[in-house]
């Protein structure tokens, strides 16, 4: 059985964890640029909802299609 300590504040001098983002700066650009052509690409189309089944397959259940409406 634990023993019982005296409880003690939370440290929060951790908080916010220090993370380096320079290793994803690269790929968080390449999803920017995909994510902008993608929506200009279906601005320009008639009828958007052709691409809908794609996005739709693989049992995504239209999470990304969603995020363009």
């Amino acid at each position: 059985m634990a023993k019982n300590r005296p409880k003690t504040p939370f440290d929060l001098s951790n908080l916010p964890p220090k993370v380096d983002y320079s290793a994803l700066v690269e790929y968080i650009s390449k999803a920017h640029t995909s994510l902008t052509r993608l929506d200009e690409t279906l601005k320009h189309m008639p009828n958007p909802a052709l691409l809908e089944r794609t996005f739709r397959s693989n049992g995504q259940n239209g999470l990304l299609i969603d995020a363009f409406q």
